[in-house]
This record gives C-alpha cells, structure tokens and sequence, in this order.
C-alpha cells in the first residue's frame, strides 16, 4: 500500500478544494458533491463491523453500441483483477490483508466497484477501490481469459428459447438504442472486444465527472470526503481522451450515452426467430416506464397484482409478469413459456387479462397483497450494508433524489386501487403492443403443406416464417 507520507501529499493539495465541496445531508446520508468530481455519500453506522464502499459510473451498456457490447460486463470482470502496480497475487494479497472482498458491477446503466473490508481498515480499503478504478492493469492474459468466460456465457444464453424471445422483445421496443443489446454482449461482439478497444472505451467514457463514491459504516465523515478527494485528486474527467462520439453531462450525476435518444414508442407489431432447440417462448409488452418516472412503484405493484390473473387465464403456471426501469426508459413483459402448439392461443387470453385489468380495475385485497410482497422483497435486497451502499451510490449516478431506493416502502404505500387503474390504463395500449415469438422450425410436412396455401390473414404469433422476421399484428 501507499506510505502515509505519499497518501498525505495529496490530502494536502486537495484541502482547498474540499473546503469548497458542496455539502447538503439527506435524512442520515451526507452528500458531498467535490469540485472536480466524484460525488460521495456517506452513512454513518458505529454499530457496524465492516465498511462497505461502492465506487459507481453512470454508464453502462448505455454507452455502448453493437461493436462494443459487452465492453460493461468484461470491465466489470477486470477492474478488480489487478492494476499497473499491483497484479493480481499482490491485488489478493493486499484484499486479504484488510479483511476486504473486491468485486465489479455492471448493468444497463452503471459500471462499478463493490468492496467489504474490516471497520478498522476502511482507509486502506478505499485506496484499493481507487488504485482498481484509476490504473487498472487490462492485461492481455486477463482480457483473454475474461473474454472467453464472456462468450461461452453468451452461446449458452443464445441457446436458450426464454432469453431469445427477451432479446428480440429488447430489440424491437429499444431500436437504435442500447437497451436492445444484451448486458452480457453476444458472442459475436465479445470476439471482438480487444484490449485495446476496451482500454480506450474505458479512458473515454470513465472518469471523474460521472463517478460516485458511497461509503457505510463506522466512518468519520469528514475524514472519508478527505480521503476520497485526495485519491481522486488527478483522476481524469470523462471524455479528456480522444473520442470519437459526443458526450454530454446532462445532470450533476447523470451523463448522456454517446449520441443515444431514448427511442419512441414502436408501433404494435409481432417479430419472430426460430429457436436453437425443440423450445419455445412469447413476450407480450410494452413499452415501461423510466427510473425517475413517478409512476414505477405503481407499475412494480401492477406486475406482482397481474401474476396471479394471467396464469388462470392462460390456464398454465408458467406465466410470469415483469417490469424493469432504466435511466431512459423500460419494459413490462409477460413471459409465456410452453410446448409451440399450446403457445398458439396464450397470447389472446393474455390479451383478454390485461384488457380486464383496464376495463374492471384492481381490487383492494390484490393490492394488499401485492404491496407486502414489495416491501418484503425490498427489504430482503437491502438486508447488508453492501446492498444499502449500492442503492445509494445508484440513486446518485442515476440522477434520482437522494435515497429514493430506501424510500420505496413510502412509495408504495401511496398507491391506490385508482392509481393502478390508470397505470394499467398508461402501459396496457394496444397501439404499442409487442409480440416477440420463438418457437422451432416447422416439420418439414408442415411447411411444404404451408408453402401451397394462398395468401391469407396474419397468422398468430408463434407461427414464424422460415427464418424469422416482423409483421403487423393479427387483428
């Protein structure tokens, strides 16, 4: 590690300028926002024995495009490996040492560092997060054998019926924005992924400007802002190397994907691919709502309150309703999964569901049920101190008000049966309905006895042409 004489050095260059961060406290949360960047939140808890500390971009498979995909996942699996001094026997040595576990995080819209280390050792802990986010190693060997993790990864996914029809459900709903790629890349452009590409991807679109730092437990706040500022002292602000597409921080926080607007709504229409295997799977969706939407406690309770619905219309078990939120926008999807025949009239009965939810409304007890069910998973996701330091380090990089994420009981408790209604009435719109199908190939009896039939109405969803492709919606 650092002398204490080398670590003080830049304490003192940045005395003045953290004398001149902007403070402001949130409930227990101190926010400290340095004049060069990072943002740091610390919570205080003398009660605990470890220190938990996230180091978090926005970012994210946000930033990336066809070629770089899976650029978010590969970093996220070598920043905590080994850095320009220290590799990774002396990295693991030095993690031991503390009392510390290092690992990545990675996502639609965020990159970052996750570390747990002994109370008593939190300083020297936190030089690690930053020697990782600052100097990282990249070295080939661990690139190759980083990237071939990745892509056997990928195959396996690319394989499967579920994940197929989720992708093509992506891509239809997010066309020409990153949310149709896959958060783990593909195959394909992981091949691609050198380490030079992802050296410079990184250098480009990871730095000061969009980084946070939150930090919980037995810490003196004051103390930690110094540390940080002092570490961070030279780190460079994003975008400082050559680029070769816009960048543009459009909040404190929150900084925009390269050239990326959130797409519109699509247009109601069915896409099909035909499945590896004997498998086969349809989403239903449409187009979610975004993380800063006030309207996504509603839609969390609405997809825990359909569940039980669409399976007794479907008439099966395996029925699932979800919903995801990003920075620029999300999904609700229903899953639909089953042998190819019996798929055939799921997806009208689905229909016929959704349309009731509109229609008749939500029941109060479905409501109770539903929000119990939330708050007890959100409790369950924030049981550690490491997962309270992510919820925090994520509300920050992805611009929402300070502890929204701990707030999310409040949030779900103000809503009503009313509120539902008109959430069901917002994302239920037939006129931006998605049907993704996959399915296997048709026998080949099948398809030659196909081949002879004149031209007629749209066939139902999960009947795809030869090799997949899109077509207005059956009526």
């Amino acid at each position: 590690l650092a002398s204490d004489a080398m670590a003080e050095r830049p304490e003192a260059r940045q005395a003045a300028a953290a004398a001149r961060a902007t403070v402001s406290t949130a409930a227990d949360v101190v926010r400290v926002a340095l004049p060069r960047g990072p943002r740091v939140l610390v919570l205080r808890d003398r009660a605990a024995p470890a220190v938990s500390i996230v180091a978090l971009w926005s970012g994210g498979v946000r930033f990336e495009d066809a070629r770089t995909n899976g650029a978010t996942t590969l970093l996220a699996a070598l920043l905590p490996r080994a850095t320009r001094t220290r590799d990774a026997r002396r990295l693991a040595a030095d993690l031991a040492d503390v009392g510390g576990t290092l690992v990545g995080v990675a996502g639609r819209d965020e990159l970052g560092l996750r570390l747990e280390v002994l109370a008593g050792n939190w300083e020297r802990g936190l030089e690690l997060v930053a020697d990782c986010a600052l100097h990282p190693a990249l070295a080939d060997d661990d690139v190759d054998r980083a990237r071939r993790d990745a892509i056997d990864r990928a195959r396996l996914r690319e394989d499967d019926a579920t994940t197929a029809a989720g992708r093509l459900f992506a891509e239809t709903l997010f066309a020409g924005h990153p949310y149709r790629l896959p958060v783990g890349g593909t195959a394909d452009s992981l091949s691609g992924l050198s380490r030079g590409r992802l050296a410079e991807h990184y250098r480009r679109l990871y730095g000061a400007s969009n980084l946070t730092i939150a930090i919980v437990g037995d810490v003196d706040v004051e103390r930690a802002v110094a540390r940080v500022a002092a570490l961070f002292a030279d780190a460079p602000a994003i975008g400082q190397a050559p680029a070769t597409k816009p960048i543009t921080v459009v909040s404190p926080s929150v900084v925009a994907a390269p050239s990326q607007e959130p797409p519109p709504p699509p247009a109601s229409t069915e896409v099909f691919r035909l499945a590896a295997h004997d498998d086969a799977h349809i989403v239903l969706g449409f187009p979610g709502v975004a993380l800063a939407d006030p309207d996504r406690p509603a839609v969390e309770l609405l997809a825990r309150v359909l569940g039980g619905p669409l399976a007794r219309a479907v008439g099966a078990a395996d029925v699932v309703a979800t919903t995801w939120s990003a920075v620029d926008g999300g999904a609700f999807a229903i899953d639909l999964d089953g042998a190819a025949g019996g798929l055939d009239a799921t997806v009208p009965l689905a229909r016929e569901a959704l349309a009731r939810a509109v229609s008749e409304g939500v029941t109060q007890a479905a409501l109770d049920r539903a929000r119990r069910d939330a708050v007890a998973a959100h409790a369950r996701g924030l049981e550690r101190r490491a997962d309270v330091a992510l919820a925090l380090a994520r509300d920050e990089a992805f611009g929402l008000s300070p502890g929204a994420t701990r707030a999310r009981p409040a949030a779900f408790a103000a809503v009503t049966p009313a509120v539902l209604s008109l959430v069901a009435r917002r994302l239920f719109d037939p006129a931006h309905e998605i049907v993704a199908a996959v399915r296997p190939p048709a026998p080949a009896a099948v398809a030659k006895a196909d081949a002879k039939r004149p031209a007629a109405a749209p066939r139902a969803p999960s009947s795809p042409s030869a090799s997949g492709g899109r077509r207005a919606p059956a009526p």
